[in-house]
């Protein structure tokens, strides 16, 4: 008789691990949409009536944690969930009332508790005691929270840094890694420095898993398209800065191009200006080019460059990125032939 007992046990929980899962995720509207990382999962379990069993599970990332037992007839029991420490930190009683369980599609049924478990991130057991001798299978899951990065792309200049974020990485340690740290180096929190241009890969490792970033390092520039006429008002005369750059003493190099749309030719520019602004929009640089001989033909356009000294560039907490300036306002009038 033994012998065939145990048979039975084995078939029953076979038949109920194989439906694990399928009722949880059909009666929890939370696991509709949310994939379940599994912390414990057995078949073939048996437990003596009045006999606590127990089994080990581990939280290592926030999350609702929930459980679910597969037998073949409702069955009363007590659960109880216990710490590292034996300290217990959720329990239940459950009765045999089928209004406690949900019977599936093949005949066999199932308790899925209602409420989250009340466990942060560590090591626990769940210990069941039922009021006869069981067969069953359980399985304890949690709500699967991957971890991610804050971005998948990030586009960095040379010398300055960024900060990549991990979520949900739970009680995991992140470990750090640049794919070339001739181009991009990251510290252990996570903090990126361009160092050359190109581009590279930033990767975080969580308990095995790697999670990537792509990082495009660029040289600290200014840089807008060189536009022709076209781009430009007829009748009128337009100024723009298409580079700023700064030069191996710190000076900042500016290059402009005046685009004359005008029905003349320009003979000079006169009481120009240029103030130089960084991404908050506060001035950085500004430099006064007065009056200047400056000639251009209607209906063309022409280059000149300026250095702004580093005397004429205000100092600032922060190193400038000039890559991301919001632009160099431009002031002053000019004066045409004839």
């Amino acid at each position: 008789m033994k012998t065939k007992r145990k048979k039975l046990w084995y078939a029953i929980s076979i038949l109920c691990f194989s439906a694990c899962f399928f009722i949880m995720q059909k009666t929890h509207p939370v696991f509709a949409a949310t994939k379940l990382r599994t912390l414990f999962a057995a078949e073939n379990l048996t437990a003596s009536a009045g006999r606590e069993s127990s089994h080990p599970f581990t939280v290592g990332y926030k999350g609702d944690v929930f459980y679910e037992i597969g037998m073949a007839s409702p069955a009363a029991f007590d659960m109880r969930i216990t710490d590292s420490s034996k300290k217990e930190t959720a329990s239940e009683k459950i009765s045999a009332d089928p209004a406690n369980w949900q019977k599936g599609k093949d005949g066999l049924f199932y308790y899925t508790n209602r409420s989250a478990l009340s466990v942060k991130t560590g090591k626990y057991r769940i210990r069941l005691t039922f009021a006869e001798d069981t067969a069953y299978s359980l399985a304890v899951v949690q709500e699967s929270f991957v971890p991610s990065l804050n971005v998948s792309e990030a586009k960095l200049t040379i010398g300055f840094t960024t900060r990549l974020k991990v979520s949900n990485a739970g009680a995991y340690a992140v470990k750090w890694t640049s794919g070339n740290k001739k181009i991009a180096t990251v510290n252990s929190k996570g903090v990126v420095t361009g160092k050359k241009k190109g581009s590279c890969k930033i990767t975080a490792t969580i308990n095995g898993e790697k999670f990537s970033c792509t990082v495009k390092v660029y040289p600290n520039t200014y840089n807008d398209k060189k536009l022709e006429n076209s781009r430009f008002q007829t009748g009128k005369v337009s100024i723009y800065v298409y580079h700023v750059a700064f030069d191996a003493k710190d000076n900042m190099k500016v290059k402009i191009r005046v685009i004359n749309n005008d029905s003349s030719d320009i003979a000079r520019l006169a009481n120009v200006k240029f103030y130089v602004k960084a991404q908050n929009k506060r001035i950085i640089a500004k430099y006064n080019l007065g009056t200047k001989k400056f000639t251009v033909k209607k209906g063309a356009y022409r280059d000149f460059a300026i250095t702004i000294p580093k005397s004429q560039i205000y100092k600032t907490k922060n190193p400038i990125d000039l890559r991301n300036l919001s632009g160099v306002e431009i002031q002053g009038s000019y004066y045409v032939k004839g």
